[in-house]
């Protein structure tokens, strides 16, 4: 039995200028960070006969005798490429799925860290960002960035950046703990329940539109600022700055919706310093960043939303059990 524990992360700047359909252009870059909440995936070998050559439980149950009918795209296509038969996978999850948290990534990250360990392939960190790239962005052909296959693969706080024909670049960034602390004392999640496929609400859908290009270069422009920021300790203007950040997201296609703008505007005008909507849009986690010492309040005036606390984490994915 070997389990894998992954973490989720969060996108403070530069979402959608990794899609490589951007990036190709004019470069991408990244800045985020993964979270402790975490997606946990158990591979063992089936030790019984058995008519079914694969037992799958995630938010469905799957017993199915060969791969074309797996239903679970990712799982299907990563067992048929590693020829893996006779096989039973377990995934639970601090947090839902299609959420805007990198969840779908951190489970084929997950996955593809039980199977390395499995087959013995001895993939370095890289490999696996590469092939969790491969399966979601070749072989399924789902739309969107490459920055949370990295991140979940990586962990920790990073500068990630995208240039055409080139391997990704990431730079741990230099933050002190007591800012990453403080830093996660000033922040919530706030669930706006609607689950969704982040690929029908990314970039790449509409990348040639001329008003996507220019609110993404935009977004772009602010990641050294966010960085440098954060590395002097400077959360209020952090938080500031991803208020303006969101400004301009909030107008890329399909992003947003009358629900999330009323409900950020809201925290807003009872004092928030800003944040954004996490993933591609249409729904999942608002990140909502407050002043100093404010946030139980926010919280307490947070309606009918429900909230979650967090804290950054520095490891990225790894296996936590081998038998």
């Amino acid at each position: 039995m070997i389990i894998s524990k992954t973490p989720f992360r969060i996108s403070f700047f530069g979402g959608g200028t990794d899609i490589e359909s951007f990036y190709k252009d004019y470069g991408g870059e990244v800045l985020g960070s993964t979270i402790n909440k975490f997606c946990y995936i158990t591979l063992r070998e089936q030790l019984y006969l058995d008519e079914y050559s694969f037992r799958l439980a995630y938010s469905k149950i799957e017993r199915r005798k060969n791969y074309k009918e797996i239903r679970h795209p990712l799982l299907r296509e990563i067992l048929r490429y590693y020829k893996l038969k006779n096989i039973e996978i377990h995934s639970d999850s601090d947090l839902p799925s299609n959420s805007g948290l990198g969840t779908s990534s951190s489970f084929g990250v997950g996955l593809l860290n039980c199977v390395n360990q499995h087959l013995k392939l001895n993939l370095k960190k890289r490999d696996m960002a590469n092939q969790a790239i491969f399966f979601e962005r070749h072989v399924l052909k789902e739309g969107g960035g490459l920055q949370d296959q990295i991140l979940a693969t990586y962990g920790g706080l990073n500068h990630i950046s995208f240039k055409k024909n080139e391997p990704f670049k990431i730079r741990k960034i230099n933050v002190a703990e007591e800012t990453l602390k403080k830093l996660s004392n000033r922040c919530f999640l706030v669930n706006m329940v609607n689950k969704r496929m982040s690929s029908k609400f990314s970039p790449s859908n509409h990348i040639i539109d001329k008003q996507t290009q220019k609110n993404l270069l935009f977004i772009k422009s602010l990641v050294k600022e966010g960085r440098s920021l954060l590395e002097k300790g400077n959360i209020d203007n952090f938080g500031k700055l991803m208020h303006e950040n969101w400004m301009h997201k909030k107008n890329l296609r399909k992003t947003s919706s009358k629900r999330i703008n009323d409900a950020y505007d809201y925290f807003i005008s009872k004092g928030a310093l800003g944040g954004k909507l996490l993933g591609a849009g249409g729904g999942g986690f608002l990140l909502i960043i407050c002043k100093s010492n404010e946030k139980e309040k926010l919280k307490k005036l947070s309606r009918n939303f429900k909230t979650i606390d967090f804290e950054f984490n520095n490891s990225g994915s790894e296996v936590i059990y081998s038998d």
